[in-house]
């Protein structure tokens, strides 16, 4: 993000973010064809050559001049980093709450969607493995095309407004993703919704970037999305958990079947409302150029500022 054209952000946030939803494709994908022969810790061993891979890209990439710059600043101050870093929460502390809130509701959105979906197909719909393989795999390309188009859209529509728009979109699906019976239907619903789901996601690494106190692009947002997702790290368990004490009103083979659609449904529509509020809440700083530090300005005394729409 420091060092790429303002104007290629947005494209370049989606395929970024849906570097995700490529390796779960490639999870997907590896697990129908490895596991049955070789077992799960296969795919556990075959995930160490793309950790190296990353060792070695970084090896070999500059750092951006942005970060120098930062970097010097923070040299040449008489302070120390974490002094620094205690300045920066004080001054922004309510966009960093924001920021951990967008990140927790954003992580329940994604895990809430895709943790549990392939059980619910073959738990509650009676699937075969294979067959909730393919789901996992058509929501995946439904998730790479999402991130990239919203992505790119963003550029033109703003952040916000098309997080938005993938929220209200997302709702109208929910109906569509759990409630067929039929498997092709239930994958056109899978599609569609991780469409909306990582179409919101793809815009997240830019608009973080954007909203990042100037010399903490790396921290803010890591400790944000990683807040977020423990705040979020329940969402499958209690998808799980409530399916089970909820269970569908007919027998399958004299046993209970777990309603976990109705759940994921219901839980899946709350956070696209909190998705959605958030977002309406929240800041806009699309365009902003990197590098440029501003006068400090408390959060607390421009708490209208930061609720207000831009």
């Amino acid at each position: 993000m420091e060092t790429l054209p303002v104007e290629s952000r947005g494209i370049f946030s989606g395929i970024l973010q849906q570097g995700y939803a490529v390796g779960s494709l490639m999870a997907a994908m590896l697990y129908f064809a490895i596991v049955p022969s070789l077992g799960w810790r296969a795919l556990y061993w075959i995930s160490t050559i793309p950790a190296f891979i990353t060792i070695v890209l970084t090896y070999f990439l500059k750092e951006t001049d942005v970060w120098k710059q930062d970097r010097q600043m923070q040299k040449d101050s008489t302070k120390h980093y974490y002094q620094i870093a205690i300045d920066m929460l004080k001054r922004h502390w309510l966009r960093c709450i924001y920021a951990t809130v967008l990140m927790a509701a954003m992580n329940f959105l994604s895990h809430g969607s895709q943790d549990l979906y392939p059980t619910f197909l073959k738990k509650q719909h009676g699937f075969t493995p294979k067959q909730a393989t393919i789901g996992t795999v058509v929501g995946n390309i439904g998730a790479i095309i999402g991130g990239m188009f919203f992505g790119y859209t963003s550029e033109y529509l703003g952040r916000r407004r098309t997080i938005a728009i993938c929220a209200l979109c997302g709702i109208c699906f929910i109906p569509l993703w759990i409630l067929p019976s039929k498997f092709g239907q239930l994958l056109a619903g899978a599609f569609f919704m991780q469409l909306c789901v990582q179409g919101a996601w793809g815009v997240i690494p830019v608009y973080l970037s954007e909203i990042s106190p100037e010399g903490f692009r790396a921290t803010f947002p890591g400790l944000a999305y990683q807040l977020g997702n423990l705040i979020s790290a329940s969402a499958s368990q209690m998808e799980a958990t409530l399916g089970e004490k909820n269970p569908l009103p007919e027998l399958r083979d004299g046993e209970e079947v777990p309603n976990y659609g109705r759940i994921q449904g219901i839980l899946i529509g709350v956070i696209f409302c909190c998705v959605l509020v958030l977002v309406v809440v929240g800041r806009e700083e699309r365009g902003k150029h990197f590098g440029q530090f501003e006068k400090p300005k408390d959060d607390d005394d421009k708490m209208g500022q930061v609720f207000m729409l831009t």
